[in-house]
């Protein structure tokens, strides 16, 4: 279940939880196959469909599940000399130097990518690796391409409807089922040789962000940007961060504008579960007590587990509480 990334509640009598226990955990391994016949057909209609269209690709938090995604988006990335976009848990999955990186689309969207992204039409075509449909994502929106191809070895996404996403997309909608980074390992040679087809002229932008936001700070306030400009260039190896629901969850990724090496970012987005990210960051904690695990969590998420940071308090956790003053998010991004 925890490999197809659903949720396990476990519940235990009470004389249990006072027993020594000593349990052995398998390697996380997943299955790694694909369905040959989508992947053959994938093959067939792409370089035909695609020939003389804008390709655009979106992650998704499904691809970051995998070893070695940064890499392979890069290069898939490059092949198909496709404008890329990710959401912000999708952003694990893609590499800060991919040259064809527009940046995080919707909430904490970057300038860049919402253009692109706002500027489909029924003339584009788009690849999703994995689909964070959610109303974070997409904003409940379907996808105005002429052909949208999906990647997922998942079966129950988050918001889908029969397995699928095709109350997502208005045009064309094919599913290629199988691990993604081995579906990509299959394509990206074989595309290579047999040719993607002509793309239109497109120009790579270097920053991310085109707006001019005031940097005014009240008193008593830190500048919110210099201080995530300042952690971004501070990550040390072997980190893990978590942005609960709360600003952090929105602006972090529109002034880092891309996914850093040294730390990947896991967001409580889908369901917004108030206070998620310190129950995420317990469970990463624990489950690899040598990960530096920093926690980003509001003055309303507070509220909800303030009362259990004595039972963490020896479980050299760092929680940043972003206080802006007011319990309202919604009217700052949707």
């Amino acid at each position: 279940m925890l490999l197809r990334s659903k949720p396990v509640a476990i519940a235990f009598y009470p004389d249990v939880l006072s027993k020594p226990a000593d349990v052995e955990v398998p390697p996380r391994i997943g299955p790694r196959g694909f369905d040959r016949v989508d992947v053959e057909q994938f093959l067939r209609e792409f370089p035909l469909i695609a020939d003389g269209r804008r390709v655009v690709i979106y992650v998704g938090s499904e691809a970051a599940r995998w070893a070695g995604m940064p890499a392979l988006t890069t290069a898939l990335s490059t092949l198909l000399k496709a404008p890329t976009v990710w959401s912000v848990n999708g952003a694990n999955a893609v590499s800060q130097d991919n040259p064809y990186g527009f940046g995080y689309i919707s909430f904490g969207g970057n300038d860049e990518a919402m253009k692109l992204w706002r500027g489909l039409t029924p003339d584009d075509c788009v690849i999703t690796l994995g689909f964070d449909a959610g109303e974070y994502s997409l904003n409940l929106a379907a996808i105005p391409a002429v052909r949208v191809w999906h990647f997922t070895g998942w079966t129950e996404p988050y918001g889908h409807i029969n397995g699928d996403f095709r109350h997502r997309v208005r045009g064309d909608y094919k599913v290629i089922r199988g691990a993604l980074d081995a579906v990509l390992e299959e394509i990206i040679p074989r595309l290579a040789v047999s040719g993607v087809g002509r793309r239109p002229p497109l120009d790579l932008p270097t920053r991310l962000n085109t707006r001019s936001i005031s940097r005014d700070v009240r008193d008593g306030c830190v500048d919110f940007m210099a201080f995530y400009e300042a952690l971004h260039a501070s990550w040390r190896p072997n980190s893990i961060g978590f942005d609960d629901v709360c600003i952090a969850y929105k602006d972090r990724q529109y002034v880092t504008q891309r996914p850093h090496p040294f730390i990947p970012f896991h967001t409580m987005h889908d369901g917004s579960a108030m206070g998620g990210g310190f129950g995420l960051g317990i469970g990463a904690k624990l489950a690899d007590p040598s990960l530096h695990t920093f926690v980003f969590s509001g003055d309303g998420c507070w509220r909800l587990f303030g009362g259990a940071l004595a039972e963490a308090a020896n479980l050299d956790l760092r929680l940043f509480i972003i206080n802006n003053g007011v319990y309202g998010l919604v009217d700052k991004g949707l």
